[in-house]
């Protein structure tokens, strides 16, 4: 049996909001808890806003934060870095 197990990001999304303190979560920490998997996640999200049938400037909108993550995994980053405002944005935990 394959002795490296491969930890599913649903599961360190709940680990990061299960060691929250608040009810507020922060990208930074979801970012740093995802580590590589966080490009995979990122470009999921951007390439399916791509797909959706929408008016013409709104898809090119999300191809650019597509472009910049792909450039970073091709400059070799090890996870996504984001600009410095994003980071500190605060997600709620429970609605």
């Amino acid at each position: 049996m394959d002795q490296h197990r491969k930890i599913v990001t649903t599961q360190i999304i709940e680990d990061v909001v299960n060691k929250s303190l608040s009810d507020k979560i922060q990208i930074r920490d979801l970012i740093n808890a995802m580590q590589s998997s966080g490009f995979g996640v990122a470009m999921v999200i951007f390439a399916f806003a791509i797909i959706i049938p929408t008016p013409p400037p709104i898809p090119s909108l999300f191809a650019i934060p597509l472009l910049f993550f792909s450039f970073q995994m091709m400059i070799g980053y090890n996870a996504p870095k984001l600009p410095n405002l994003l980071p500190k944005l605060d997600l709620k935990d429970r609605y």
